[in-house]
């Protein structure tokens, strides 16, 4: 696959995945002049967003996507491909109100180089997630490990993150020591690749492996699933150098834009 290939999958299964958000119940997912725009309903960013098609769109969906959330009190994030950097975008979403707030890294792995890692310290065991019970846990761990979000937040996760009935895209890992549940992965196949996203770790069980471990369940996972020659992930900064000893490579930067502060308050 050619590298802008890669890149086009990766932007398209990002945006495929993120979008699922809209379609949830209490969710609304909209498209105006080249842009979509995703809202779960839940007043935390991440679950909320926006993403043009291409540089060009006109300045008026831009400002129109962002009072539609405004209208809405949410806050939400306006992504920016790694294909789009460079291309205009950026200097109309500031005029719109808009700041950037981080800049993960696009990354991918070929899957005919995925290895195991180095066994965790601890006993891990990783289960597949297969019913309500299951999907609660996740969501509480997955909260526990990266967002932090306050109860009234996590309580919603499970109707976000729910398989629709029928949709074997998405699969959901849970990683347990001791019977303990610790971490979280999840992989969403769309646009030809493995999406890889969701991966959290307790605090109290970082810096064991554990991180890695659920990362690799979920893309041998993917790779049994699917017809795919490529994974791929956006990263934070605590994940990177995880993804970047299994084998992940940098191919882009994604922007992220949010209101501007003194405005979160919508």
């Amino acid at each position: 696959m050619h590298s802008n290939s890669i890149i086009g999958a990766a932007e398209g299964n990002h945006n495929a995945f993120f979008s699922r958000f809209g379609r949830s119940p209490a969710g609304e997912l909209i498209t105006r002049a080249g842009v979509t725009a995703y809202s779960s309903g839940i007043d935390y960013p991440i679950f909320n967003g926006a993403m043009a098609d291409d540089v060009s769109v006109p300045d008026h969906a831009i400002r129109e996507t962002v009072s539609w959330f405004r209208n809405r009190r949410l806050p939400f994030l306006w992504w920016v491909m790694p294909s789009q950097r460079g291309g205009g975008l950026v200097p109309r979403l500031e005029a719109a109100g808009l700041h950037k707030s981080s800049e993960p890294p696009s990354m991918v792995l070929p899957l005919d180089r995925l290895e195991a890692p180095a066994p965790p310290a601890d006993e891990l065991r990783v289960e597949r997630v297969g019913n309500e019970r299951g999907l609660e846990v996740f969501a509480s761990t997955l909260n526990s490990g990266d967002f932090e979000a306050p109860d009234r937040i996590a309580a919603s996760l499970p109707r976000l993150l729910r398989p629709e009935p029928g949709d074997s895209r998405l699969a959901l890992f849970l990683g347990y020591v001791r019977d303990e549940p610790v971490a979280t992965s999840l992989r969403f196949l769309a646009n030809g690749v493995v999406g890889i996203y969701g991966i959290a770790t307790v605090p109290k069980a970082r810096r064991r492996g554990i991180g890695a471990a659920m990362t690799y369940a979920a893309l041998i996972d993917g790779r049994k699933a699917a017809d795919a020659s490529f994974a791929v992930l956006s990263a934070t900064r605590l994940g990177r150098p995880v993804y970047q000893r299994l084998g992940f490579v940098e191919c882009g930067k994604f922007e992220v834009y949010t209101p501007a502060p003194g405005e979160a308050d919508w």
